[in-house]
């Protein structure tokens, strides 16, 4: 069921299901769980209509780092207002009446099982059944590193490293203690990648901690020649997009690629502008 996968487009089969609404939360700079939230409304005159409700479905499912179903994975569909959910027994998920927007994919178990954290980007539009084809398959997390103040490279997954030190994390609101990172490498490229085929991807935790434009370092295992310069994306939460996070080029030996500048802690992935 894990493999690279595609979004399917418009259906335009009638699908028949019963599916409850996830819990719609708050999520990004705006507060509260209403969808009109902010919208000002002058009870003295006529009453105002709701906004109808969104006519887009969004449906998917998640595999454990063995290829089995994963069950009880939070799934949060964010874009200011977070639609969350949790997968059931066959590991599948499913989201009813959304709004046309981008959306921020967030799959997490909050450490328990350790599995890394995973964002993708899903665009959603006007009456689209949205199918990931093929499941998310979940990764195992490396131990975390405890930051000392003083800067240091931090292995994230075999061949990749990353350099930060405490001071130059910004941790999400709410969330305090020491200052951890962790990861691990992608090895089946999900759905809503910036590209279909990048060179590589990584998850990167703590997710979503702000980070002062850190610098990679990682082993070139696809054999470029010396001087080749690939781009880095990663996955913003908040922005509900891939933002840039600087280029990386393979050093005068061949052996690594160096560079980057990496301003948050998400799903990295390495693209190379000439495919």
């Amino acid at each position: 069921m894990a493999g690279s996968g595609h979004l399917k487009g418009k259906e335009v089969s009638v699908r028949m299901s019963i599916a409850v609404l996830p819990m719609l939360i708050a999520c990004g700079p705006t507060a509260g769980g209403d969808k009109n939230a902010g919208n000002t409304q002058d009870t003295s005159g006529p009453e105002v209509e709701p906004d109808p409700p969104g006519t887009a479905t969004v449906d998917g499912a998640i595999v454990d780092p063995d290829g089995a179903p994963a069950v009880g994975v939070n799934v949060n569909l964010c874009n200011v207002f977070c639609y969350v959910t949790v997968t059931d027994d066959s590991g599948a998920f499913s989201y009813v009446e959304l709004d046309a927007n981008p959306y921020s994919l967030h799959l997490t178990t909050h450490g328990s099982p350790a599995w890394s954290d995973l964002l993708v980007i899903t665009p959603v539009e006007d009456g689209e059944a949205v199918v990931f084809e093929d499941a998310f398959a979940m990764a195992n997390a490396n131990a975390e590193t405890i930051l000392s103040e003083a800067r240091e490279e931090v292995l994230i997954a075999d061949g990749f490293w990353i350099e930060l030190a405490e001071g130059d994390v910004t941790l999400p609101v709410g969330v305090s203690g020491p200052v951890v990172v962790s990861g691990a490498r992608v090895e089946t490229m999900p759905t809503g990648l910036p590209v279909e085929t990048p060179l590589a991807a990584w998850y990167i935790g703590y997710f979503d901690a702000e980070v002062a434009d850190a610098p990679v370092r990682v082993l070139n295992e696809w054999g470029l020649e010396p001087g080749t310069t690939v781009e880095a994306q990663v996955a913003s939460y908040r922005d509900y997009a891939w933002v840039e996070a600087g280029t990386l080029t393979v050093t005068p030996d061949g052996t690594e690629l160096v560079g980057g500048a990496i301003p948050l802690l998400s799903t990295l992935v390495l693209v190379d502008p000439r495919l």
